[in-house]
């Protein structure tokens, strides 16, 4: 299922960020929970509106206009399949997303979910040649273990004695 496929129930929901930003910043609407109301304040400075369109302020400096659910899938679908067919992964297609100027509130795990869901994108992906199961450590005994198999004090005070055989 697209992001686009969803009722309007769960639409609305999802798009309601939106509409609680717009009216603090229109008509100073707060939430009547006291820590939601304070996030939002440190969060709406981020925000304005433009000719009735919401924007994210960047960090960057770029204003990101706010996308609805079923925009942002047609920003989605477009982005990673669109003329240039680059089919990046998730979270390269979210940055490109926002450096195109879009944003919402679930962009990166929509766009990871959406390059999960590429069939081409699954088809070419790069084999991982590693196996199934963790490896299994293996404990070295040698360093510190005395000739009667204890650790002990005297395992670290012993010596290693080297012999050299000289060459003629």
């Amino acid at each position: 299922m697209t992001l686009d496929q969803h009722d309007d129930d769960t639409s609305e929901d999802v798009d309601n960020w939106i509409k609680i930003y717009k009216d603090y910043l229109q008509f100073r609407i707060i939430p009547a929970n006291n820590n939601e109301a304070r996030v939002l304040r440190m969060k709406a400075s981020r925000f304005t509106i433009i000719d009735g369109e919401l924007f994210k302020k960047s960090s960057t400096g770029l204003l990101q206009r706010c996308l609805k659910r079923h925009e942002a899938g047609m920003v989605l679908r477009d982005a990673h399949e669109g003329e240039c067919e680059n089919h990046t992964n998730g979270r390269n297609l979210s940055l490109k997303i926002l450096c195109l100027g879009y944003y919402w509130t679930t962009l990166r795990q929509d766009a990871l979910d959406y390059a999960k869901k590429c069939d081409a994108c699954q088809r070419h992906a790069p084999v991982i040649h590693q196996p199934f199961e963790h490896l299994h450590m293996s404990i070295p005994s040698w360093p510190f273990m005395m000739g009667n198999g204890h650790y002990g004090k005297n395992a670290i005070n012993t010596r290693i004695v080297g012999v050299h055989v000289g060459h003629e």
